[in-house]
């Protein structure tokens, strides 16, 4: 978070620091040094000659080659000579944050703002003082497993060729693991989540060298948590173990057999030790030793907020009995370890040979674990996917039984359709027929209509001119004469009969 510290946010914190190991540096490489600005991680190549600083706003990697000059009676004072300093830039790189080393010529870099990168790096010795490298992704932000703001990388290697990296995503709160064949051109061949609940921006990450433990900085609940790593992790399981009293734990390194873990405080000028003598990390625990490693000055020209101003970045040099600081306005800080993990303890560093064995083996034993319990997930899933297939053809021969006996009913509704059509047909002909014989009815019962009003109209007017009759006088004169008329012809029938 660069810019201008804040003055309201300077304190005065107790205490001197420790007198550092004093380093010789020629003049450029001093200026170099001095000019990198913001610093995160720092680590040491695996043949201890070089270290890596992520240089995290100018988008590149210090890498300083260096060599130690140990006093030969134990008791004179050990110097670093500090002898070049190589930038090391890439197109791809952006706002490097976590940086491991595959081996002396390769490193694996946690983009904060992109991917996880594998560079190429110059070999010890080249004079260059700037070079421009190709980076290539290995895994980004699609996929299965993917990464998301990237902030710190652990790396283990095994004897067969494998490689495993552990990457804090910190803006997700989740650690993710890659294992790559780095015999196949540094192919994926195996991904899983470690840890997806608990965290609240993970910082730091360091996994022990017997490989039985997994150590994270948790930024905002101010603990690491360490977690019993292995094969079988399960990624919604609490940590085992919780290391408190930092204010803003940031890089961390195990050491000394994994008897000791160093801590780098963010957000105060101190790194702190902590102890397990048994190499057993589980339940709470504070420092054994807090050393403060930065002045009030270098430590309040960083506080830009209450987060930031310590030290980022921490690394232990095992075989030269070193622990190596990094912030940016201390670009590198050398302590010894005794004086980092406090008198009277005993130290045995460099780290054993078989605890490192154990560590490749531990590699390999879980990539097979996990292959063996993907594999036989995957045989699972196969039996099932054949149950279901079995189920599916079933459901489908029934499906196609059935779908025939439609299709029947359906040329059997289908013929049934014909001939009621051809029946309607024949119903419309004959309905045409009859509505033509209706017509024709109606047509006569309009005639028969008229027939009967003129038949009605004549009877009317018959009607009246008989009422005429018989109201004429010629009808009343002859009314006696009809009715003898009538009488003699009754008489006539009488006599007859």
């Amino acid at each position: 978070m660069a810019g201008q510290a804040d003055p309201r946010l300077a304190i005065s914190v107790s205490g001197r620091p420790k007198p550092e190991v004093p380093f010789r540096a020629p003049y450029d490489v001093a200026a170099r040094l001095s000019a990198i600005g913001r610093t995160e991680d720092v680590i040491v190549s695996p043949d201890g000659r070089r270290l890596a600083i992520a240089v995290f706003n100018a988008n590149a990697v210090a890498l300083v080659d260096f060599t130690v000059e140990s006093a030969s009676d134990g008791v004179g004072q050990t110097v670093v000579d500090l002898s070049g300093v190589t930038i090391v830039r890439c197109d791809a790189l952006a706002k490097p944050h976590g940086l491991a080393f595959v081996d002396n010529t390769t490193m694996l870099v946690a983009n904060r703002e992109s991917e996880l990168l594998l560079l190429q790096l110059p070999r010890i010795g080249d004079s260059r003082c700037d070079v421009l490298v190709d980076g290539r992704v290995l895994v980004d932000g699609s996929g299965p497993v993917p990464v998301s703001t990237p902030g710190s990388i652990a790396v283990r290697r095994s004897g067969g060729g494998l490689c495993e990296a552990v990457v804090c995503n910190n803006y997700a709160h989740t650690v993710t693991r890659y294992v790559f064949d780095l015999d196949d051109q540094c192919r994926m061949i195996d991904r899983d989540v470690v840890v997806s609940t608990g965290l609240d921006i993970p910082d730091g990450v360091a996994i022990s060298a017997s490989g039985r433990w997994m150590a994270i900085s948790n930024h905002s609940t101010h603990e690491v948590f360490v977690y019993a790593y292995g094969a079988d992790v399960d990624p919604e399981t609490p940590p085992v173990g919780v290391l408190q009293g930092a204010n803003y734990p940031h890089g961390l390194r195990f050491a000394d057999d994994d008897r000791y873990l160093v801590l780098a405080d963010a957000g105060l000028p101190f790194v702190y030790a902590f102890c397990a003598p048994d190499g057993d990390w589980s339940g709470r625990r504070s420092p054994t030793n807090t050393l403060r490693v930065m002045d009030d000055a270098s430590f309040n020209a960083g506080r830009y907020n209450p987060q930031e101003g310590g030290p980022k970045g921490i690394e232990v040099v095992a075989a030269s009995r070193l622990v190596v600081v990094t912030s940016e306005h201390q670009g590198l800080g050398f302590f010894e370890f005794a004086d980092v993990i406090g008198p009277d303890r005993v130290t045995r560093l460099p780290t054993s040979e078989a605890l490192i064995d154990a560590g490749k083996l531990s590699v390999e034993r879980s990539t097979v674990l996990r292959s063996l319990r993907r594999l036989e997930a995957a045989s699972e899933a196969l039996a099932q996917t054949r149950h279901d297939h079995a189920e599916v053809t079933e459901q489908l021969q029934t499906t196609q039984v059935q779908r025939d006996h439609g299709l029947a009913e359906l040329q059997a509704a289908h013929d049934r359709c014909v001939g009621l059509r051809t029946e309607v047909a024949h119903v419309s002909v004959e309905l045409e027929r009859r509505e033509s014989e209706l017509g024709r009815l109606q047509a006569e019962l309009v005639t028969t209509h008229e027939l009967l009003a003129e038949s009605g109209r004549q009877t009317g007017q018959l009607g009246q001119e008989i009422s005429l009759f018989y109201d004429s006088t010629s009808w009343r004169i002859t009314s006696p004469a009809r009715r003898i008329a009538t009488v003699v012809k009754r008489l006539r029938r009488t006599r007859r009969g």
